[in-house]
């Protein structure tokens, strides 16, 4: 006769396993990322998570181990979210801002779970691994659209060190390498437990995986073995490393001594000198102090000026902006921020969220949109602005590379982030832009990461946190990849992929051996 507390003890255990699968890989997924920054945990992090739902019967069990998992992935990967804001309002209630934007966030992927469990019931093998891979990187695609999107964390960052694997992201974007990172894992879950009896189920996903990623590895290296050069362009990049805190008086005069010394360190014999984002001590365009004093340096150095600066237009609207000063001076062009902070630039429901601005001390006012903007010409130079928040979307800059900018150059100031993992974060996806558009990217950074990354991915960086130039050459490059001119394509082939899945009639259960019955009476 069998104990009631085995009993009892079973469905506990049944019920911990996918839970500690879930569990484990978040941990293998955060842990791919900065500040771990151990990319090559990513290609099989999903696999206890594809495994795990394989287990629920129901559509709400699948969602809630989705859900878990992005809970504890993404959350786990943006704490500094919670540290920027708690240092910003100057009270721990800035954590409900990481508390609610996970929330949020982490039902995406449930989404993905629940996807990914209704393939798994439809499919088996390389059809099953080819449709979740399809349906997580579709999840992906839709976590970076619209206005309030936050696609931070997706999955193909994580190898933006692996220089011969990102190559394909001219063809495909950073998409394609979510792909094959997810198919890589799907086919594991494959190998380790087969939809049904039989060596070639255990085979054919990972043969598939193993083979996608061989032919992305061969792209790779023809085209690192034919690097872009394009015409030289000398520029030099500004690290003035000042942290912007609420409250905080900067001094024009001060500022604009130091940024005159570092104008000299590294902008003799440049052609471009970029500063980051908000560096100006007042409105370039409209303080005269400021602007004389941006207006020498470039007369100093001989070189254009890319000068980040807060502005406003005559109807009192405020913008993110960057001013261009020619090298004798004159203002020459303007750029305002397109694609604005949702929470921290502008508030969706301004009047619901008021109330509470004496605690976390929203802005009193959004800051204006942009508009859409046609490249700045700088010389030979055509320069496409991302500020900011901007360079982690990859439509930026594929549409200034079609608008025919041969240059990218990010601006931002990551010093909100303080000391932790987000600059590191944001410089592996700005990395794809280059790598996607096949343009030189320059970064300039208030305290870091200040780079120069080329079109292959490869970076030169400034030492974070310190007063730093950096200078090099560039190359001014106009060739349109493909990913530029078709654009995200493989978000529909995976939407096309995804929907054939789940439309496949459902697979039987496979048979199970019937148990012997013990005889009544007979011992445990």
């Amino acid at each position: 006769m069998s104990s009631p507390s085995i009993a009892v003890a079973a469905p506990r255990a049944q019920r911990a396993r996918p839970l500690g699968l879930v569990v484990l890989a978040a941990a293998l997924a955060t842990l791919a990322f900065p500040p771990a920054d151990q990319g090559w945990l990513a290609w099989f992090a999903l696999a206890p998570l594809l495994l795990a739902l394989r287990g629920p019967k129901r559509l709400g069990a699948a969602l809630g181990l989705g859900y878990l998992f992005g809970v504890l992935h993404w959350g786990g990967t943006i704490p500094w979210i919670g540290t920027t804001v708690v240092d910003w309002s100057g009270t721990p209630l800035g954590w409900a801002a990481w508390v609610g934007l996970t929330a949020i966030e982490a039902g995406w992927f449930a989404l993905a779970g629940a996807l990914t469990w209704a393939i798994g019931r439809r499919s088996s093998g390389a059809a099953r691994a080819l449709g979740i891979a399809a349906a997580w990187t579709l999840t992906e695609w839709l976590r970076a659209q619209g206005r309030l999107s936050m696609p931070w964390s997706l999955l193909g960052y994580t190898q933006y060190r692996w220089l011969p694997v990102i190559q394909v992201a001219d063809l495909c974007g950073v998409y394609g390498i979510s792909f094959l990172v997810v198919l890589t894992s799907a086919a594991l879950a494959e190998a380790l437990c087969p939809a049904g009896p039989g060596r070639r189920g255990r085979l054919t996903a990972p043969l598939l995986a193993i083979a996608l990623i061989a032919v992305s590895l061969g792209y790779g290296g023809w085209r690192l073995a034919r690097p872009a050069v394009g015409e030289p362009l000398r520029v030099a990049l500004i690290q003035p490393d000042i942290r912007d805190r609420r409250g905080a008086i900067r001094d024009p005069v001060t500022d604009l001594a130091l940024f005159a010394s570092l104008s000299t360190r590294a902008g003799r014999g440049a052609d471009l000198v970029v500063w980051p984002e908000g560096i100006a001590p007042r409105d370039v365009f409209a303080d005269p102090r400021t602007r004389a004093g941006f207006a020498a340096i470039a007369r100093a150095t001989g070189a254009y000026q890319l000068v980040g600066t807060g502005t406003y237009d005559t109807a009192g609207r405020a913008y993110n902006a960057a001013c261009l000063f020619a090298p004798d001076g004159a203002i020459v062009g303007r750029y305002a921020k397109q694609w604005l902070v949702p929470f921290g630039e502008w508030m969706p429901a301004r009047p619901l969220f008021e109330r509470f601005e004496s605690v976390f001390h929203f802005g009193m006012e959004d800051t204006a949109h942009g508009g859409r903007q046609p490249p700045l010409r700088a010389g030979r130079a055509r320069i496409g602005v991302l500020i900011c928040f901007e360079s982690i979307f990859p439509e930026m800059a594929r549409r200034y590379a079609a608008e025919g900018a041969n240059l990218l150059a990010c601006i931002t100031n990551d010093s909100w982030g303080g000391r932790s993992a987000a600059p590191a974060q944001h410089m592996a996806m700005t990395a794809f832009r280059a790598v996607e558009t096949r343009r030189w990217t320059v970064v300039a950074a208030t305290t870091g990461v200040t780079g120069i990354v080329a079109p292959s991915g490869a970076r030169r960086e400034a030492p974070p946190f310190q007063v730093a130039t950096l200078a090099g050459t560039a190359g001014l490059l106009d060739a349109r990849t493909p990913y530029v001119r078709l654009g995200d394509w493989l978000a529909a082939a995976c939407a096309a992929l995804a929907t054939a899945a789940l439309l496949l009639p459902r697979c039987p259960a496979p048979e199970r051996p019937e148990r012997r019955r013990r005889p009544e009476g007979g011992n445990a």
